[in-house]
């Protein structure tokens, strides 16, 4: 009777299940964990999802052979083709990456692995996508949300570090240093300006933040370094990712080269074909063919990668993008960058590795009016190339050396230009190092980094450590570090040709802890102390009671220390919820040694709260939101409050700006089918509706050429509502 009861439950559950079925796991694929949710696709339609241990079991279908996509909102999709036997069908484990694309097993050049000295935080490609705007992606306004960072400007992409500017920062593309590398429009006579980066965020396969000291092999700044990487095309098929949202059009096509030796990948941005935003203004008869002006982008990236053999491989990189304004009178403006690079990595065995890269790289800015050709125009080019070399000398040591060599050419003119100049130097610079690791759960790193230019030589000793034990990571750094002041600062208005490197001591500790479930706690203090600041004393101010307004020079005069402590808790999951909450405090002050000031540092902020979140509702629909808090920086210049306004002043930045408080909210749809994945995005920038006002005052140049000084606030975004569409398609 059991028996007969069992094979008629046998009968039924397979009419049930229709037939034979398809299952596995689903895991990420950088941590493991199960991806509950994921969306189980068999020729076209849905056929289930994944339960919260990454299992899933769905039915087959009728036919022998199926195509079976895998998806999750926030990872690439897997996509195989799959022979079904009567006995149905294990795909195993699937794992998914937090890529744009899918991406098969890689070819990886390279030496020995050490444990990381280096407090650097990263973005992954999932972090990128939580951040990215619907209604624009950029990855440094994603840099924005990383504990110690400062961007209180709505309008700008460039952001502060732990009291520093952002020219204090090095901004690395693929290993080249940029100097920022932005589109630029600048507010003609003001220092109202709007940018954003060139780097096409789909491009990128992670963003990594270094604040304080960095190791021997990052040069050129004093504050910090972010290294942002390109990623290679997809090695396993041919695929296309295109998107439109209001203001720009995106597209990526990549895929292997030939006999699977390597992989290519073609990216470009512009707001030329913003579809959607037109069929708006069709339907709801909103296009305004009055508008005063014409503002546009447009970006395109090319990478190549060639593996030559399993231990030397090539890769060739190609940026170049530009930003207009052209108002309707004629007068307009624009700025243009470029970088091309070509590297060659090589593993000569198991001991000795190889990296030599060669670079070109440009920037440049002109603004124009209708009656003569070029009002304003500065540039700059540099070419040089970039060997680094690392040797397993023992299993305990790693030793590494290098060069960083260019030439740069920069010059600044124009009808309007009170500065005009055009100059040269070399910069060349060497480094070496050696990564000990005494055991499995400490590592140490020391060395040096020699810069030269225009005859003057520096040496910058710098040594980093760090030991784990019990779930804990203990960090620790001190050095130096130098920064070229610019050939503007050199030769242009207010020049001084006789400045020297600025430069600064930090001293950097921290701990970590893996509180496990994927959620880690760490806590990082800090103190820099800042030597030989470039500052130009050009600002109007009361001296013994009487206003003046003097044109000094740029001088050494700027001494000052930075101190501060920073909190975050992480909780990196593939399950439903991810993110970070970060808090950190700081103060910031400098001294002019040669004008006897002693003021706040223009990128000082006290209070910086940052909250980021992702929550999976389902495999293929995600909420996110981000929120940053700003207890205000303060404004450039000799003000001070006199009853409800201000007046000029004897002390620099004693007026803070108001707090800044911004909340985003993001929902992203996505609709799978045989073919690929259709996704639907929508954002609210500033829900909120904070006013976010931000300082703009008259440039050096305008003060010089008018001698007249303004300086007033304006607001940020409004609360501002976006929708995109994108479409990601494969091949066979």
């Amino acid at each position: 009777m059991w028996a007969a009861l069992a094979f008629w439950a046998w009968l039924g559950l397979e009419a049930l299940q229709g037939g034979p079925s398809i299952g596995g796991r689903v895991l990420d694929a950088q941590t493991g964990d199960p991806v509950a949710g994921a969306a189980i696709v068999i020729d076209g339609r849905t056929a289930g999802a994944a339960g919260a241990d990454g299992v899933f079991s769905v039915p087959a279908g009728s036919t022998p052979r199926v195509d079976v996509l895998v998806a999750a909102v926030g990872y690439a999709f897997v996509a195989r083709r799959v022979d079904v036997t009567a006995g149905g069908a294990d795909l195993g484990d699937v794992r998914l990456n937090r890529e744009s694309a899918a991406l098969a097993e890689r070819v990886e050049v390279r030496g020995a692995q050490t444990r990381d000295t280096a407090p650097a935080r990263t973005l992954t490609k999932a972090d990128l996508e939580t951040l990215s705007m619907v209604i624009v992606d950029d990855p440094l306004r994603s840099v924005h949300a990383l504990p110690g960072v400062a961007a209180n400007n709505d309008l700008k992409a460039e952001f502060s570090l732990r009291g520093a500017g952002f020219d204090e920062v090095g901004v690395y593309v693929d290993g080249v240093r940029t100097g920022g590398f932005v589109h630029l429009l600048s507010d003609s006579g003001t220092t109202d300006q709007l940018s954003l980066s060139v780097v096409n965020q789909d491009t990128l396969a992670s963003a990594a933040l270094t604040p304080g000291v960095n190791d021997a092999r990052t040069g050129g700044v004093t504050a910090g370094a972010l290294a942002l990487d390109t990623r290679e095309g997809n090695r396993d098929r041919l695929t296309a990712h295109l998107s439109t949202g209001f203001i720009v059009s995106s597209g990526v096509l990549e895929g292997p080269l030939p006999r699977e030796r390597g992989t290519w990948l073609l990216a470009g941005r512009t707001t030329r074909l913003d579809y959607l935003q037109q069929a708006v203004d069709r339907v709801a008869g909103t296009n305004d063919d009055d508008n005063g002006s014409d503002l546009a982008f447009g970006d395109v990236i090319g990478k190549t990668v060639i593996d030559l053999s399993a231990r030397h491989q090539i890769t060739a990189l190609w940026l170049a993008g530009a930003f207009t304004n052209d108002e309707r009178d004629g007068s307009g403006a624009k700025s243009s960058n470029r970088l091309g690079s070509a590297a060659w990595r090589a593993v000569m065995n198991g001991r000795l590795f190889t990296r030599v890269q060669g670079f070109f790289l440009s920037t440049a800015y002109r603004e124009h009016d209708a009656v003569r050709p070029v009002t304003l125009e500065d540039g700059q080019q540099g070419a040089g190339v970039r060997a680094d070399v690392t040797f397993q000398a023992t299993s305990a040591h790693q030793l590494q050396a290098g060069i960083y060599a260019q030439r740069v050419h920069a010059h600044a003119g124009g009808v309007e230009s009170l500065g005009a100049f055009d100059a040269t130097r070399s910069e060349p610079s060497w480094y070496v190092q050696d990564q000990w690791t005494p055991s499995a759960r400490v590592s140490i790193t020391a060395g040096a980094r020699v810069d030269s230019a225009a005859g003057e030589t520096v040496a910058a000793p710098r040594v980093l450590a760090a030991a784990a034990a019990r779930g804990w990571t203990l960090r620790a750094s001190a050095g130096t570090q130098y920064q070229l002041p610019p050939l503007a600062a050199l030769h242009g208005l207010l020049g001084n040709p006789a400045l020297r490197m600025p430069h600064a001591f930090e001293i950097d500790g921290g701990a970590e802890h893996a509180a496990g479930g994927g959620q880690t706690l760490s806590v990082d203090v800090y103190r820099r102390r800042d030597r030989d600041g470039l500052f130009a004393l050009a600002e109007p101010r009361l001296e013994n009671g009487r206003a003046t307004a003097r044109l000094n020079p740029f001088e050494n005069a700027l001494d000052g220390t930075s101190r501060g402590v920073e909190v975050a808790i992480r909780r990196g999951s593939a399950r439903r919820l991810s993110g970070w909450v970060a808090y950190a405090y700081g103060n910031a002050r400098m001294n002019d040694d040669v004008d006897g000031l002693a003021f706040p540092s223009d990128d000082d902020q006290r209070h910086t709260l940052n909250a980021v979140g992702s929550f999976r509702l389902s495999g293929t629909l995600a909420l996110g939101a981000q929120w940053r808090h700003g207890s205000g920086m303060p404004r450039h210049g000799f003000l001070t409050q006199a009853g409800t306004t201000l007046a000029l002043g004897s002390e620099r930045n004693q007026i803070r700006l108001p707090p800044y408080d911004r909340l985003d909210l993001r929902l992203r749809k996505a609709f799978l089918f045989g073919w690929g994945v259709f996704t639907l995005s929508g954002e609210v920038l500033n829900v909120l509706n904070r006013k976010n006002e931000y300082n703009v005052e008259s440039t050096l140049l305008t003060v010089a050429r008018t001698g007249q000084y303004r300086s007033g606030l304006r607001k940020g975004f409004p609360a501002a509502p976006s929708i995109s569409l994108s479409v990601q398609v494969f091949g066979g």
